[in-house]
């Protein structure tokens, strides 16, 4: 039988990177460990986690079974809040002063949609145990060569809408390179400051296969009325990646 060489780290987790008192479990740590991982250490073995006993020893525990609280990163606690609802919210506000998702919000309190009715409570979690899940602050892309609406939404995993929104372009327009693009979550739909026509306009780019009539068959539109607002002359010269304005 062949085996694979390998190699392992034995350490107490006391003993693991930036605590105060002794080594946690806190995002250095994991840092840490990536990193390790990343170099190929395939063997881990890890020493008791009981709280100690009074010379701090873990072998001479007073539980078996109890976890000492201090590989707790004090980081990583969450603190609740029980929101009121108050009229004139919205999730965005609320979640835009507690700094995170409005994904986030809705999953937590098992929220469907994002309509929320005033005088309702709802839970939201405060700490930096959430700062993977807080809105990101603006990002700005810079155009290149070759770039579009199309594959820059897709490569942030953002609606063409969105990032035409975001940055008050015209869709007539063609990007230029060195333009700057702002980016924001993809949970983030800035809309609530826009006038009620842009709410029924979408921004559909076409697809391979497509065309005016399938298009318009798909939104149940005329034909007529997707070249009126596009101001489309020639309906067979449309195509993949262009992006069409529909009045839904």
């Amino acid at each position: 039988m062949k085996l694979e060489r390998t190699s392992g780290i034995l350490l107490h987790p006391t003993s693991l990177p930036e605590s105060p008192i002794c080594g946690c479990f806190g995002n250095p740590a994991r840092v840490w460990l990536n990193e390790l991982a990343a170099s190929g250490i395939g063997v881990w073995q890890f020493l008791p986690l009981a709280p100690t006993d009074s010379f701090g020893s873990p072998y001479s525990s007073p539980s078996s079974f109890a976890f000492n609280p201090w590989f707790l990163d004090q980081n990583d606690l969450v603190r609740w809040d029980r929101y009121k609802i108050r009229r004139g919210d919205n999730l965005y506000k609320i979640a835009s002063r507690y700094k995170i998702e409005v994904a986030v919000l809705m999953e937590i309190n098992g929220l469907a949609s994002d309509l929320i009715i005033a005088g309702k409570e709802i839970m939201v979690p405060r700490g930096s145990a959430w700062a993977g899940k807080q809105n990101p602050r603006e990002q700005v892309y810079i155009v290149v060569g070759g770039d579009s609406l199309w594959n820059i939404s897709k490569k942030f995993k953002v609606s063409i809408e969105d990032v035409i929104l975001w940055n008050d372009l015209d869709i007539e327009v063609p990007l230029q390179i060195n333009q700057e693009i702002k980016i924001f979550s993809r949970y983030e739909r800035i809309r609530q400051d826009l006038p009620s026509r842009d709410l029924r306009t979408m921004l559909y780019p076409v697809k391979s296969g497509d065309t005016i009539s399938r298009i318009a068959s798909k939104f149940e539109i005329t034909a007529k009325d997707i070249q009126e607002w596009n101001e489309i002359e020639d309906v067979s010269k449309i195509f993949p990646g262009q992006v069409l304005k529909l009045l839904l």
